[in-house]
């Protein structure tokens, strides 16, 4: 893959590490957010929807997909973002 290629002539992270990361990430971050912004209540209804068992919802689309690569979307309470550092990552505490 030619975008895998420059990635790494530019030493970044590879993608498939880096994405699931930013992922959970982006997630915590939406989970943060106060009740009345509507990207939270797009994400609660959309959580809802998974917690009722529906599949096609996009959280129930990336909660499976983590799962896949072994991140558990209900533990991510012991993760947090290291804003200590120029790049985003998790930290597990």
């Amino acid at each position: 893959m030619p975008h895998e290629i420059i990635r790494e002539d530019f030493t970044a992270p590879n993608m498939l590490v880096e994405s699931p990361i930013q992922l959970v990430v982006f997630i915590n971050r939406i989970h943060s957010q106060p009740q009345h912004r509507i990207s939270r209540q797009a994400f609660d209804a959309s959580r809802s929807l998974y917690d009722s068992r529906d599949t096609s919802s996009w959280c129930s689309t990336m909660i499976n997909w983590l799962l896949k690569k072994g991140i558990d979307i209900n533990n991510l309470s012991s993760l947090r973002y290291d804003q200590e550092i120029d790049k985003m990552g998790i930290v597990k505490k």
